[in-house]
């Protein structure tokens, strides 16, 4: 999700980027329709069918280290994004996030500690995991923009269609916090990013992992125990081969991204049911993406 790039401050977009000139203003400041610019403007025609997204799944050996968690949708699983430049500014988000974490299965004891190994490094809390965003599951408002956004003038979502972040390592990991039957944990996410078939090593610091066990009130949010992960950090477009004449001028050069991914080690089956619809093509011009367009975890 060269050299390693430092990122101070959890798509993730993930990466999603925001396009076309902003909303036209009538006289004192009165917003207009949101109607077609010839800058963004985009064919009606066939779309290119765009693959499956599949969420990524742990190995044999990753499971033998510790417990998997997968994504919860729903409200408190989104990634956002948000960028500014000279002629406007846009913001977009998604809650499609795929994937899974292998957690180091004594982080729920309330007197555990990160361990540290051999080596002195600290050990321990995330062990492993891979998430990935489908990239036409990104909304930025405008319909328009977002089918434009999966063309190939942009993330070409027909040949790269989501958007990943995999995890090698959580450094540094501190308990920070324990109160109200939840433990935090503060650390640097260490990984790969990969975008528009780019990929990219990155370090997202002063990630925090918000674990809490299955009980009588973690129910209310989710089945089995429960894990938020959260951060925030910036991509320069340009590491990923974006460089639309539009950037610098109605899109920005860098985007910010905010992230918080609820999480349950509850099995498949325990899990709510969503019905199973493969994703086919990218929205069309004045369409919206129906979020059930996303093959669900198995």
């Amino acid at each position: 999700m060269g050299d390693r790039t430092m990122i101070g401050g959890t798509l993730i977009v993930f990466g999603s980027v925001l396009l076309g000139p902003p909303m036209p203003m009538a006289p004192g400041g009165a917003s207009l329709p949101n109607e077609p610019t010839p800058e963004i403007a985009v064919e009606a025609a066939e779309a290119p069918e765009v693959p499956t997204v599949e969420a990524p799944r742990p190995t044999v050996d990753q499971l033998a280290k510790g417990q998997a968690y997968r994504p919860l949708l729903g409200d408190r699983t989104t990634v956002s994004f948000h960028t500014e430049a000279p002629m406007g500014s846009f913001e977009g988000h998604t809650g499609e996030v795929l994937g899974f974490l292998i957690v180091e299965r004594g982080c729920l004891r309330t007197d555990w500690a990160p361990e540290t190994d051999d080596t002195g490094t600290p050990r321990g809390v995330l062990l492993a995991g891979a998430f990935s965003v489908p990239v036409i599951s990104i909304d930025t408002g405008m319909a328009q923009r977002n089918a434009h956004m999966a063309s190939t003038e942009w993330m070409n979502a027909q040949a790269e269609p989501a958007i990943v972040f995999e995890l090698a390592a959580f450094e540094q990991p501190r308990k920070i916090r324990q109160e109200a039957g939840v433990t935090t944990f503060e650390g640097a996410l260490v990984g790969d990013f990969v975008m528009h078939g780019k990929r990219k090593p990155m370090r997202i610091e002063h990630a925090t992992v918000a674990m809490m066990p299955e009980s009588e009130s973690s129910t209310m949010y989710g089945p089995g125990d429960l894990l938020m992960i959260r951060c925030s950090y910036a991509l320069k477009l340009a590491d990923f081969g974006l460089d639309h004449p539009l950037i610098g001028r109605s899109v920005g050069k860098s985007v910010q991204i905010e992230q918080a991914i609820l999480m349950t080690s509850a099995p498949v089956d325990a899990l709510p049911a969503k019905e199973p619809t493969a994703l086919e093509t990218p929205p069309q011009t004045g369409e919206r993406m129906d979020p059930k367009h996303i093959t669900p975890q198995h």
